[in-house]
């Protein structure tokens, strides 16, 4: 098939290269938590998950707390049209501080959802490189038993 031509070598123990590094995932005033970008698959695949991982319980409160946030909105929102359709209602001072602090919570909430965004994005990232390494390490493979197997048909048979 390949005549005098000799089979091509199929390296199982390269190491591939990467240019990712570490990464700072969370910096805040009691702790860092860094993500690992460089090493094998599987060390970035399991440093991202452990990230999304542990950041589970906080995620969850974060939603529940912007579910809360924004059902106190909901709730004030005809005290709102109606302290603005007076012009000296007492209560639009205390709707309005009620309202910025409302939002000032859902602001924090929309900052550290988008951080688990990009966290669970990092993990989807990592696994769609991990497939594509190993369908292309899966098609070496094949062809390798393509090219071996009508030379030597017997090798493989038990």
């Amino acid at each position: 098939m390949l005549g005098t031509a000799p089979l091509p070598v199929l390296d199982m123990t390269k190491k591939r290269s990467h240019s990712s590094s570490i990464k700072i995932v969370k910096r805040d005033s009691r702790s860092v938590k860094l993500r690992l970008g460089v090493g094998g698959t599987a060390e970035r695949i399991v440093s991202a998950l452990h990230t999304v991982l542990s950041e589970q319980a906080d995620e969850d409160a974060d939603l529940e707390n912007c579910k809360t946030s924004m059902r106190h909105v909901g709730k004030m929102e005809k005290d709102v049209d109606s302290a603005c359709s007076k012009a000296e209602d007492p209560r639009r001072e205390t709707l309005c501080t009620k309202l910025k602090d409302e939002e000032a919570t859902m602001k924090k909430c929309i900052e550290k959802l988008k951080a688990v965004e990009e966290n669970r994005a990092a993990v989807v990232s990592e696994l769609k490189e991990a497939l594509q390494e190993q369908e292309s390490e899966l098609e070496k493979v094949r062809t390798q038993l393509q090219v071996m197997f009508p030379k030597h048909p017997k090798t493989f048979e038990g």
